[in-house]
């Protein structure tokens, strides 16, 4: 099964998407803030020889546009058969 999973890069994520990977073959697309060489080479040292299944995905969730790039994103990703499941894992903004 294919995946698209916000959230991917942090403690928890990363570690949803390794198990997403031991499950079975398929690819999972990961929105990422800003990507950078040191947050890619972590995260694919983090995830081993599977790392070349995930697909960085560019986007910023947390604001009003970046929300609705986010979803149209994932709804692009999921309607070309590219991912089958989608798994929405962020951190809430703290309390004003």
């Amino acid at each position: 099964m294919s995946a698209f999973v916000t959230g991917g890069t942090g403690f928890i994520g990363k570690r949803l998407v390794r198990r997403l990977m031991q499950r079975d073959n398929g690819l999972v697309y990961v929105l990422v803030y800003k990507p950078t060489p040191e947050l890619s080479a972590g995260l694919k040292e983090f995830w081993g020889a599977d790392a070349d299944r995930v697909t960085p995905i560019e986007g910023d969730i947390s604001k009003p546009e970046g929300r609705s790039a986010g979803r149209a994103s994932d709804e692009r990703t999921i309607r070309k058969g590219r991912a089958r499941g989608s798994f929405r894992n962020r951190r809430r903004p703290p309390p004003a």
